[in-house]
């Protein structure tokens, strides 16, 4: 989530979707988890404390630099490099959270449209366990998506 690029393959979602869908629901329920986890209080604190901590080297770090003089050099200004810090992080979040929010609800319709609908009306045991599966999922996606707040 918090890396770049993708949240998953694009190129072997859709494979595994239609051949293997019990990985792909299990790897939707893995970013449900993961958004689980980064709502707990505790995590959210120790995520804010450590941007903090960045924050306050950085920013130590240039008033080192103001205080400095070197030959041939007329001396540093700040860039409020906290200032940028702080800016980055909250950005970060905001694709981390977008990234696990658009992952959990297409790989739910990719799932609905391959192999969604009602249970109920489903005469192979297997294709109503897994139609029942997807219906569960729908439920912790709907949930969970969107309710992931920025602890930054």
């Amino acid at each position: 989530m918090w890396g770049d690029g993708d949240a998953v393959d694009a190129r072997k979602w859709p494979t595994k979707v239609s051949d293997n869908p019990d990985s792909a629901i299990k790897n939707v329920k893995d970013f449900i988890m993961a958004y689980k986890y980064h709502k707990i209080s505790t995590i959210q604190t120790t995520l804010k404390t450590q941007a903090n901590r960045v924050g306050t080297q950085l920013e130590a770090v240039e008033d080192l630099l103001v205080a400095k003089s070197f030959p041939g050099f007329n001396g540093y200004k700040k860039i409020q490099l906290k200032g940028e810090w702080d800016t980055w992080i909250r950005g970060r979040w905001l694709l981390a959270k977008n990234k696990a929010d658009n992952h959990m609800q297409n790989g739910l319709d990719d799932l609905k449209k391959a192999h969604g609908g009602d249970p109920d009306k489903e005469n192979d045991a297997n294709k109503k366990i897994l139609k029942t599966k997807i219906q569960k999922l729908e439920e912790a996606v709907n949930s969970e998506r969107g309710t992931w707040g920025n602890p930054f």
